[in-house]
């Protein structure tokens, strides 16, 4: 099954080592395929020092916690996406968090489930039909 990793997992994953998060990524026993887009790199950069703070991990340990979670990830480009997947996400998304539409498009275009914390993000999109989640 293809799973979109949306990046409050990854954020969530990085703040405690072999948390269910990091442990569901790395040992993949369901045998998923995960997919990301490179902005979610960007995302974890501007909350460096966040994760920082609240982990009590050095930063060479959050570094390397990063590098193994992100090689679980096949991280794709953006132009991937088609422009139909990019309106349709855009749709289900304007409303509640615009940085959020990468990832959602990314799922639609996958056929995949969206995997996120976002409480918010999942009740938008539910509330436009859109229920496709992974549920840890």
């Amino acid at each position: 099954m293809k799973v979109v990793v949306d990046t409050n997992i990854l954020f969530s994953a990085l703040l405690r080592e072999h948390n269910r998060y990091a442990n569901t990524l790395i040992k993949n026993e369901q045998g998923y395929e995960y997919y990301g887009v490179y902005f979610t790199i960007v995302e974890l950069f501007k909350h460096k020092d966040r994760i920082k703070k609240y982990s009590e991990l050095s930063e060479e340990e959050i570094l390397g916690a990063l590098y193994e979670l992100l090689k679980q990830i096949n991280l794709l480009n953006e132009g991937v996406i088609s422009p139909k997947s990019w309106k349709e996400a855009m749709r289900l998304v304007f409303d509640v968090d615009v940085k959020d539409i990468p990832i959602v498009a990314l799922a639609i275009e996958l056929e995949a489930k969206l995997w996120t914390n976002d409480e918010e993000l999942k009740s938008g999109l539910s509330a436009k039909g859109f229920t496709d989640f992974l549920e840890t």
